[in-house]
C-alpha cells in the first residue's frame, strides 16, 4: 500500500487582499505589486494565505482571502510598499473530489520593486497541493500537471488493469487574437520494473516526451476537448486508458479581440485593469487619476510649469520646493506638505519654517520654552527668560529669590574642581539642581551626606545593607530628589550603584557635593 500525491497548481501575480492579518511597523512606501488567482473543476480552494517578507527574513505583511469556485479571476494587489527586495509565500485549503487539500509554493516567488515601480509579477507563483488516499497493488503513478490551473494523479492498480483519472484542464491566455494554451506536465512516477509506457493524443496537440515517455508535456492546439491516451505494457499484456484533456477557450474566442476586462491589453486599449486611472481601457492624462503603469503624475490638468507636464511626466521644482501629489509645493509653509510630502498640519495648526505650530501654544501668561509652556514669573528653572535656574528654588515677579547656598556655590565655582561641570551641566537640569541644593541645604545636622553620603537617601542611621533591598523603603532626606534625578523604576541597589554616575543627574549631583566637601567644607557646611 502506497500513499499517493495530487498535485493543484493555481496561478497568480499580485496581491491586495482587505482581509490583512497583520503589518510589520516598516515604512510604508510608493511602490505596488499584482496579481491574478484562478482555480478549475474539480479543485475547490477555500482560502488562499500569503505572506510577504523582505529577502532578509524581515516581515512585511501576511494577508488572508476567501477564494471563489466559479472559475473567476480575482484581480489582487498590494501597495503602499517601500522599495526592497522581496519574498512572497503562498499557501491555501480546500478540496478535491470531496477529499481534503492543503498546498503551498515550493519556492517563494523572489522579486525587487524599486520606488514608484508597480509590477506584475512574472512568472507566476505556483501552488502544489497534496491528498492522501489509499490504492492497491500498483505498477507506477502518472501525474499531469498544468502550469496555471489543475494537476491531477493517475495510478495503475492491479497488474494493469485499471487507471483513475480525473479530467485535466489546460487554461488559455488570447493576446491580440492570438491563443496560448499553457503546457500540461506528463510525469510517470516510478513504474515498476519491465513496464514500459507508451502515449497518442487526438485529435490534435503536441506531444513532447523523454525517450522512456515518462516525462514531458502536452500543448494544446486549439479549444475543445482532447483525448490523451497512455498504455502501459508488462510481459507482453497491456492496458490503456483514455485521459480527458480540457483546452479552454478564451473569454473574447480565439482568432478576435475586443475583450475590455479581460485582464489582457489589445491594440485598441492602454490599460485592462482594475487599478486607478484605467477608465474602460484607456489612460487619460490629465484627468486627475494617476496610472501608475505609464503615468508619473497627474495633476488633473494638461498645464507645463506646474510640476507635472503635458505629458504626465514629473518637471523639476523651482528651488526650495517639493514635488508632492503632482504639484510643487513650498514645504516650509504648506500646511499639507510641512516640512515634507505627506506631512500635514493639524487642525489649528500652521506650517512655519517647516514646522508645525499651534496658533497659539501658549495662552495666558505662559510663555513657550521650548516644547514647554512656563510661567516666567514663577517657574524657578526659567525666571523671567527661558533657561534662567534659579539656584534658590524660588522666583517670584520674575526675580530668583534669596540664595541661602549663595557662598557655597560661589565657592564651588571659583575653587573646586567641579566648578565648570556644576554651570555647565549641573545649572542646566533641574534634577541635578534639586539634588545638589537638598543635600547642601541638609548638611550634617541632618544626618544626610556626612559622614555617610547615603544617607541623603537611605536615611539618618539606616542599615545600608537593608537599604540596597527592593522592599526597603528609603527616609533619607533627599530621597525624594535623588529617585527623580535617577530613571524612573530603578531599584535601590541600582540608585546607590549609580550614586556617583556622571551621567545622571543625581549622580552629577553628589559629584559635585563630593568636591564641595572636599574644597569647600566650610563655606557649604560640609
Amino acid at each position: 500500500m502506497k500513499y499517493v500525491k495530487l498535485g493543484v497548481l493555481t496561478a497568480f501575480a499580485g496581491l491586495a487582499f482587505v482581509a490583512c492579518s497583520g503589518e510589520t511597523s516598516k515604512e510604508t512606501g510608493n511602490s505596488s505589486v499584482s496579481f491574478k488567482l484562478s482555480t478549475d473543476e474539480g479543485v475547490e480552494l477555500t482560502e488562499v494565505t500569503y505572506d510577504l517578507d523582505e529577502q532578509d527574513g524581515t516581515q512585511v505583511k501576511t494577508g488572508v482571502i476567501s477564494v471563489p469556485n466559479d472559475d473567476s479571476v480575482i484581480n489582487a494587489f498590494i501597495g503602499a510598499l517601500p522599495a526592497a527586495d522581496y519574498s512572497l509565500g503562498v499557501t491555501a485549503t480546500g478540496t478535491y473530489n470531496g477529499s481534503p487539500v492543503s498546498c503551498a509554493t515550493e519556492t517563494p516567488s523572489l522579486f525587487s520593486l524599486d520606488a514608484g515601480q508597480t509590477l506584475a509579477l512574472s512568472p507566476n507563483p505556483v501552488l502544489v497541493c497534496t491528498v492522501e488516499q489509499q490504492v492497491g497493488q500498483e505498477i507506477g503513478n502518472v501525474t499531469f500537471e498544468v502550469d496555471v490551473e489543475v494537476e491531477t494523479i493517475q495510478t495503475v492498480v492491479s497488474a494493469l488493469e485499471t487507471f483513475t483519472v480525473a479530467p485535466t484542464t489546460a487554461a488559455v491566455t488570447n493576446s491580440g487574437g492570438t491563443c496560448t494554451w499553457a503546457p500540461i506536465g506528463i510525469d510517470v512516477d516510478d513504474p515498476s520494473a519491465g513496464v514500459t509506457i507508451a502515449w497518442a493524443a487526438a485529435p490534435d496537440g503536441t506531444l513532447s516526451l523523454d525517450a522512456d515517455n515518462t516525462d514531458g508535456t502536452y500543448t494544446c492546439a486549439s479549444p475543445g476537448t482532447k483525448t490523451l491516451t497512455v498504455t502501459a505494457t508488462l510481459g507482453g499484456v497491456s492496458a490503456s486508458v483514455d485521459v480527458p484533456v480540457i483546452c479552454r477557450d478564451a473569454t473574447t474566442p480565439c482568432g478576435s479581440f475586443d475583450g475590455c476586462g479581460d485582464g489582457n491589453i489589445d491594440p485598441d486599449e492602454d490599460c485592462d485593469d482594475n487599478l486607478e486611472g484605467c477608465n474602460d481601457c484607456q489612460v487619460t492624462c490629465g484627468d486627475g487619476e494617476l496610472y501608475v503603469a505609464t503615468e508619473a503624475c497627474d495633476d488633473g490638468n494638461l498645464n507645463d510649469g506646474d510640476g507635472c507636464d503635458a505629458s504626465c511626466e514629473i518637471e523639476t521644482c523651482p528651488m526650495g520646493e517639493l514635488f508632492c501629489s503632482g504639484v510643487c509645493v513650498d514645504p516650509s509653509t504648506d500646511e499639507a506638505n510641512c516640512g515634507a510630502c505627506g506631512a500635514p498640519c493639524a487642525t489649528g495648526e500652521t506650517c512655519s519654517a517647516g514646522v508645525c505650530s499651534p496658533d497659539d501654544p501658549c495662552p495666558g501668561p505662559a510663555e513657550q520654552c521650548g516644547t514647554a509652556c512656563v510661567d516666567l514669573q514663577t517657574d524657578p528653572n526659567n525666571c523671567g527668560s527661558c533657561g534662567n535656574v534659579c539656584s534658590s528654588g524660588s522666583c517670584a515677579a520674575g526675580v530668583c529669590g534669596p540664595d541661602g547656598n549663595a557662598a557655597c556655590l560661589t565657592c564651588i565655582n571659583t575653587v573646586s574642581g567641579a566648578a565648570g561641570f556644576n554651570e555647565s551641566v549641573c545649572d542646566p537640569s533641574a534634577e541635578c539642581v534639586a539634588a545638589r541644593d537638598c543635600a547642601l541645604a541638609a548638611g550634617p545636622s541632618d544626618s544626610c551626606y556626612t559622614p555617610i553620603p547615603a544617607e541623603c537617601y537611605c536615611g539618618g542611621g539606616a542599615d545600608l545593607d537593608a537599604c540596597e533591598q527592593p522592599t526597603f523603603e528609603a527616609f533619607g532626606e533627599c530621597e525624594d530628589e535623588i529617585r527623580a534625578g535617577m530613571p524612573a523604576g530603578m531599584s535601590n541597589g541600582d540608585i546607590l550603584t549609580n550614586f556617583y554616575s556622571d551621567a545622571l543627574p543625581a549622580g552629577q549631583a553628589m559629584l559635585i557635593v563630593e568636591e564641595a566637601r572636599v574644597a569647600c567644607a566650610s563655606e557649604c557646611g560640609l
